[in-house]
Order: structure tokens, then sequence, then C-alpha cells
């Protein structure tokens, strides 16, 4: 059955012919290949013409995310579609394992593997969502408690794309785990296990928004409880993870703005963090970090020096020895 890969682009060329490598490299499987120019400034279709015999490129005024993967699903004509960032890649062999994965489970209407993280200094990592979740009959009702899985790892049939609807375009990031948690509302999940796709790391994907993020999140945690029959305690579950991984999206983000020298946004990051997830405030370093953003780092290097001439330097600290 023929698979469509769909790749969205916005202004962002410089992985963007490794990803489409990494496609056109498959072997043992049928595909079409789908490149979405959501209203780029830079010449995408230059940075692909060694490729434009192999591809469809379509272009739109920007639009957004959704839009540009709506897009692409309008002009698929596969069974089965799948989605790869610009940023990121296939492993070998990646269409045919879950094309064939799916064949042979035809109860089942959507597959997804194990991802890594990798960046241009570090080699991949495996990624670690929890264990218990993938290795359930039907890891989709977990969906609630996190996205655990990345664009890239999964591939669905059409028919349940066209039947759960098209990315929700009112949202400025979280299509895809609105996406999925629609989907598994419709068909049961596959897991197969092993590593198919790897997700670049690099500044520009770390500097997100949380703002941003948080809202949409929260947004599809509404829906998904609007449309699904969830009791309490499920519910309260969900939201408790939520905030856990939003106070670590802060804290992140709160980091990233003290080392460019913000230092009113990664106080009031770090504050957001404290706010969503206070124990994990209280087990790491962050009290060291929000001084440093109260302080700058003038001050902070005057006060370490003060400190050092006047008391003994300590043991580190061992999270270990927490509880004794």
């Amino acid at each position: 059955m023929l698979t469509s890969v769909i790749i969205p682009v916005f202004n962002r060329t410089k992985y963007l012919r490794e990803a489409v490598e990494s496609v056109l490299s498959q072997r043992g499987a049928d595909f079409e290949l789908i490149i979405v120019d959501d209203g780029s400034s830079v010449d995408v279709a230059a940075s692909l013409a060694d490729f434009r015999s192999r591809l469809t490129l379509l272009r739109q005024e920007n639009r957004g995310l959704a839009a540009a993967r709506n897009a692409g699903l309008q002009a698929a004509s596969g069974g089965l579609v799948t989605f790869l960032d610009d940023d990121d890649r296939f492993r070998p062999g990646r269409l045919a394992a879950q094309a064939a994965a799916l064949a042979a489970h035809p109860q089942n209407g959507f597959v997804f593997s194990r991802h890594a993280y990798f960046s241009d200094t570090m080699p991949p990592k495996p990624g670690t969502p929890p264990e218990e979740w993938l290795q359930d009959e039907n890891p989709g009702r977990h969906l609630f408690k996190g996205n655990f899985m990345v664009v890239g790892a999964q591939t669905v049939r059409r028919e349940l794309l066209e039947e759960a609807g098209p990315f929700d375009e009112s949202l400025a990031a979280a299509e895809d785990w609105d996406m999925w948690l629609r989907l598994s509302r419709l068909t049961s999940f596959l897991f197969l296990d092993e590593i198919l796709v790897d997700i670049r790391v690099h500044p520009r994907r770390m500097s997100d928004s949380p703002e941003r993020m948080e809202m949409a999140k929260r947004r599809v945690l509404a829906k998904a409880f609007r449309e699904t029959a969830l009791p309490p305690p499920a519910r309260q579950e969900a939201v408790r993870r939520l905030n856990q991984r939003l106070a670590l999206k802060y804290y992140d983000a709160a980091n990233l703005a003290y080392r460019a020298g913000a230092l009113g946004r990664a106080r009031r990051y770090f504050v957001r963090s404290i706010r969503l997830h206070p124990r994990r405030f209280l087990h790491s370093h962050a009290p060291l970090a929000i001084l440093k953003s109260l302080m700058g780092p003038f001050l902070l290097d005057k006060a370490r020096a003060v400190r050092l001439s006047r008391f003994p330097a300590e043991p580190p600290y061992s999270p270990a020895e927490e509880g004794r």
C-alpha cells in the first residue's frame, strides 16, 4: 500500500535536504513525498532542485504548521499517511517496517515506534517514554497522561485521518497531540519496538515559547475532557502530569533566558515553573538559578567571592542522600 510522507517547512532549509534524503533512500516500501512550503521567505524550491522529479512541492501563504499538514493531506493519495518535521530524519527501513506492521494487523489503524534524539554534536540517544505505557495492549489509552510520541514515529490509515478530521488550525502548538488523542478514540494503537526516527535537538527547537505551549496544551486537554468520558481521578492525574511537564519546559526556558542575559524573562519563567511543580523546585538547582536571575551575573560573582573567602568548600550535593 502507498504511504504518503508529508513534510511541512517554513523558513528552515538548513536540515531539509537531510530529511528529504532520509525519505527518498527508503527501500522496500511504496511511497510518495509531499513537501508543503508554508509561505517561506527563503527559496525552498531551490534547496530541493536536485530532488524535484522525486517529490511534490506545494506552496501556500503562511498559515501555520497544522494548516501545512492539512494541505499535505489534501494532496496525498496514499492509503497510509505519515509526517516528518523538516529537521528530523527517518532511519533506513522505517516506512517498510510500519507498513508491514499495519498489513499484519488489519484491526489496528495506527502504528508507532521508538525514537531517538540527536544533534550536530551528540550521537542519537533513545527517547524514554514510560515503558508501561508502550507495552500496554493499546498504548493510545495513555495519551491523556502526555504525548509520548514524536512526529515522525507513526503511520496512520488514511480513512481514520479522514474520520478524525483535519489538524486543528486554531492551535499554535500541540496540534499533533490533539490529533493523536482524536485517533485514539477511533482505533487501537500498535507499538513497534524499534527506533525508526531521529529527532534533532537544536536551539530553535528548544527556545519555543513556554507560554504558547502551555496555552495550547491546556486547550488540547480541555477539549479531550469534553469529548471523552474520563473519571475524575484520571483527569486529575492528566492535569498533574501536564503541570510537571510544563514546569520543566519553563525551567529550561528560564535557563536559556538567563544565559541570553534576559533576566526579567528568566525570573518570570522560574516563578511559573515553581508554581506549576513546587516539589521539583525543592529538589533541584532552581534556587541558585533564581538567584542568578534576581542578582545578575556580576553581583552573583561578587557574592560567590565573599562566600568562598569566609566559608570552606562544601561537599557536592547528592540526590541519593535525600530522605536520609
